[in-house]
């Protein structure tokens, strides 16, 4: 019984590394980095503007946790002032086909495709795009 139940345990250490192993983490990713988005609307008399900025800080250990870092906007005659509940969206990541993977509680939950320019890391395709920074 000892042997069988040895043998088991060993099968599903195998299993697990070798699933472990299809699970590539970029190394170029790792880190913290930041998007920021600005609004701005003018008219005669009636101007607005918005800016808001959101961190992902993606681990070596393959997981990912994106936040909230606050948010402003203002008016003619009003202000608005978040400076961020860092509502925290955690989970794992990893990369397969140049497309970054999400999970969440062991389930998939997306993906998107990613690449590098000018030391950003972009992230979507076909003229939808988000430039993220490396946020130090």
């Amino acid at each position: 019984m000892k042997t069988l139940t040895t043998i088991a345990i060993l099968v599903l250490m195998t299993i697990s590394t070798a699933f472990g192993q299809t699970k590539k983490i970029d190394k170029g990713i790792v880190g913290t980095w930041a998007q920021q988005d600005m609004i701005a609307s003018s008219g005669y008399g009636d101007y607005a503007s918005y800016t808001s900025v959101t961190y992902y800080q993606f681990g070596a250990d393959g997981s990912v946790c994106v936040s909230d870092g606050g948010s402003v906007s203002s008016g003619n005659d009003w202000s608005y002032n978040n400076s961020g509940a860092n509502n925290a969206q955690c989970g794992k990541w990893y990369v397969l086909n140049g497309y970054i993977y999400f999970e969440q509680n062991g389930q998939a939950y997306g993906y998107v495709k990613y690449t590098f320019h000018n030391g950003q890391l972009v992230l979507g395709e076909k003229g939808n795009y988000k430039f993220l920074y490396p946020a130090n």
